[in-house]
């Protein structure tokens, strides 16, 4: 990356962390360890000049949105988020890049966590406080619209289990905080069916992997995600996954 366009004093490295987005990278900050830089990469070379600015605008207030919506996350329901701050600087011309400066969390991706035995009773009651806050915060947003952030439910490689710098207990984090967001419109139905599959497939099957791999039941998670269940009504086209997942539900408190 070009010194000349980077908005930081010191220089930028490899982190060991990889972004599985292709305009998106990880590094870090020679002075400030604890911190890590996520940068995307304003994507706009095959716009006409005379929409360039309308885009970057358009990019720039999702970013803000975004983190309205991570702030709203952790201070009303409870799941934890890093601190972070955004800088847009420039790139090359008339582009731009987003740098998102986050607290590291020392600790390992939940998806690949190896669970100790003497762990997985504090582990489990963390994985179900999880996922019974998710779960309140999609009902929220099916109820009453708004913007909803839909990578939180596509896997557990969006947490991790560990602590940030001077942090005494581990909690988990949810650290994929790229701007992936999709308005839910209340007075809209069909915006609420993207809804329906991120909550009952991508949601619904995470929980039951990582009750897997714990061998820890989240009861009170799968409580909420049934009482969710009932609330919606028959019409939606998505409408067989809420039933599926009532039927398995159910079956399974029996």
């Amino acid at each position: 990356m070009n010194a000349e366009f980077r908005p930081f004093k010191y220089p930028l490295f490899e982190s060991g962390f990889y972004s599985e987005y292709e305009n998106s990278e990880i590094k870090r900050i020679k002075h400030l360890p604890h911190k890590l830089v996520r940068i995307t990469i304003g994507v706009y070379e095959t716009l006409p000049q005379e929409e360039l600015y309308g885009h970057i605008q358009s990019t720039q207030y999702e970013h803000i949105e975004n983190k309205k919506v991570l702030e709203r996350l952790q201070n009303q329901f409870n799941i934890l988020v890093p601190d972070f701050d955004i800088v847009i600087g420039p790139r090359d011309g008339e582009q731009v890049n987003y740098y998102t400066i986050v607290d590291r969390i020392y600790g390992e991706n939940l998806e690949y966590h190896d669970v100790k035995p003497k762990e997985v009773k504090k582990v489990g009651k963390l994985v179900e406080a999880l996922y019974s806050s998710m779960i309140i915060y999609f009902q929220d947003v099916y109820q009453n619209g708004g913007w909803f952030l839909s990578d939180l439910s596509r896997d557990n490689s969006q947490f991790f289990y560990g602590r940030k710098k001077g942090g005494k207990e581990k909690s988990i984090y949810f650290v994929d905080i790229e701007p992936r967001l999709e308005y839910i419109d209340e007075n809209r139905p069909l915006t609420h069916e993207g809804l329906l599959v991120y909550t009952f497939n991508w949601l619904y099957e995470s929980m039951c992997e990582i009750e897997y791999r714990l061998g820890f039941r989240l009861t009170s998670a799968r409580e909420g995600l049934l009482s969710f269940a009932r609330t919606i009504p028959p019409t939606y086209v998505n409408y067989p996954l809420v039933s599926s997942t009532i039927n398995e539900l159910t079956k399974s408190s029996e």
